[in-house]
């Protein structure tokens, strides 16, 4: 290969470089170059026919020719291999020197009021002696072991009679349950024991007058063992209706409220027992009580109580008696021979009522009227 030729080949190969788009950078020194020219220059001759002299001028076409089939290969490979992701690029920002004109603001109106706001730069040091204060008042705060208790007058008194209550029921509970605890199988007093006094008929109480009638009479039930029914044939007084009574708050034998029932004490002995059974009802000449009649009663008349289940008892009167409210010999005073039987031994029957004179200002009878009976 002669050296011109050599020469278009290095040529050839710095174009295509070029046609890649890639610059073309020798790599051979300095020193090489010095050495390749002075080469050259000694190598080089002179064109001497005309042949070669048409060869040189042909030479650049060829390398054109050549150039323009390179760069068709180069395309046609490209195009044929798959497009290469894009590498990320990173954005430069360049700041601009150019100056940002300042927005106009309006001015403000008559009515509205600008308010200058002032920004306060807190200094590092102020954050931190604030931090450390902080720190020591957390450290330093503690929640109080006993909260105050503020009260008020009326919560006090409240409090007080809640209280008060509280151990009055209790007590009273705890007296009354080593009360019936204690008594409970002891006989119960009787008025011949603690002196209670006769009936008192008591005018000014309400009494019911209502007669009852011969329906209300003949459905009265009560128990069994109670006594149901009252007669003293000699005196007109059939069936009437026998109730339970006890004591009142003075101390005396209480009476029914209707003047047409007679009452049982319940004190007493039940009729058909052996002692003696209480029975008293309103009387008086005033009234319409059922023993309104009874001081007229007889020596030796019989008196018929039915029971509930249906068992009748007959007594006979024995003897009477009349005394006064007052005075020595009263009815207070004859109330245990009220209560004892007049035959020793016997069953017997005592009847109490009203009678005498009335008297307006203590609202009863000055009298009291006794018939004692014994079982037959």
């Amino acid at each position: 290969m002669s050296e011109i030729e050599q020469k278009e080949k290095e040529k050839n190969r710095k174009i295509s470089k070029f046609a890649d788009g890639k610059p073309y950078t020798d790599k051979k020194s300095s020193a090489d170059e010095k050495s390749a020219k002075t080469t050259d220059s000694k190598t080089t001759k002179k064109p001497n026919s005309k042949a070669e002299l048409a060869l040189i001028a042909r030479k650049p076409l060829m390398l054109e020719a050549s150039n323009e089939e390179a760069a068709a290969k180069r395309l046609a490979q490209k195009s044929t291999k798959p497009a290469a992701t894009p590498k990320r690029t990173r954005r430069v920002i360049t700041e601009t020197t150019s100056k940002v004109e300042k927005p106009i603001r309006p001015k403000p109106s008559a009515k509205t009021r600008v308010i200058p706001v002032t920004t306060v730069r807190k200094s590092k040091t102020s954050t931190d002696s604030n931090t450390t204060t902080n720190k020591a008042n957390k450290k330093n705060m503690k929640l109080p072991l006993l909260r105050k208790i503020h009260l008020k007058p009326s919560y006090i008194i409240c409090g007080v009679l809640v209280l008060f209550l509280a151990v009055f029921f209790g007590r009273v509970a705890l007296w009354e349950n080593s009360y019936f605890a204690r008594m409970e199988g002891s006989d119960r007093d009787t008025p011949a024991a603690n002196g209670a006094s006769g009936v008192i008929y008591d005018g000014g109480e309400d009494v019911d007058e209502t007669e009852p009638t011969e329906t209300e009479i003949a459905n009265y039930v009560v128990a069994p063992n109670m006594p149901r029914y009252f007669s003293i044939p000699s005196l007109g007084i059939i069936n009437a209706r026998i109730a339970e009574v006890g004591l009142r708050s003075d101390g005396s034998v209480d009476v029914p409220r209707n003047a047409y029932m007679i009452g049982w004490y319940n004190g007493s002995v039940l009729p058909g027992e052996k002692g003696t059974a209480l029975l008293d009802a309103h009387g008086g000449d005033l009234g319409n009580g059922i023993f309104r009649t009874l001081p007229r009663i007889q020596i030796g008349a019989e008196i018929n109580i039915e029971m509930g289940d249906g068992r009748l008892f007959t007594y006979k009167v024995v003897d009477t008696a009349t005394r006064p409210l007052d005075g020595a010999n009263n009815a207070d005073s004859y109330m245990p021979t009220a209560l004892t039987s007049p035959q020793a031994g016997a069953a017997s029957l005592t009847l109490i009522t009203c009678t005498g004179e009335w008297s307006q200002v203590r609202q009863t009878y000055l009298d009291r009227f006794f018939a004692r009976a014994v079982l037959q």
